[in-house]
């Protein structure tokens, strides 16, 4: 899909240029990245378009799983595009949470191709292959 646009947020610096360059140059699409919580709530809820989110679930300002719900309550239809990464699967509180959601979820470390798998999910048609 050309002209995709996706979010990252992630507070691990190399994650985040890890996606960027590979979305970025593999595919052409437009990719930003937060490394805070706070920072990207705002760009969600702004005026900007997002057709993707991947997004931590353990941050240190905001976690993922509140900002997920915030996602859900006001932007119902781009919950459905959100794709989870984490190191925190066996919290039990991440547990609970990944029990409520039908989201993806990478868990880290992640290859590049699962978050590739991941988008073409999402989009329904294998594009991002």
């Amino acid at each position: 899909m050309v002209g995709l646009r996706i979010l990252v947020v992630d507070d691990e610096f190399l994650i985040n240029e890890l996606l960027i360059r590979g979305l970025e140059h593999n595919h052409n699409w437009s990719v930003v990245a937060e490394r805070e919580a706070m920072v990207a709530r705002k760009r969600i809820f702004s005026d900007e378009k997002f057709d993707i989110i991947i997004l931590d679930i353990l941050l240190p300002d905001l976690n993922g799983m509140v900002l997920f719900r915030e996602i859900e309550e006001k932007l119902p239809l781009l919950a459905h595009k959100v794709v989870f990464i984490t190191g925190g699967l066996l919290i039990p509180a991440v547990e609970a949470f990944l029990e409520t959601i039908d989201n993806r979820v990478i868990e880290k470390p992640f290859t590049f191709e699962e978050i590739e798998e991941a988008i073409a999910e999402i989009l329904g048609n294998g594009a991002a292959k």
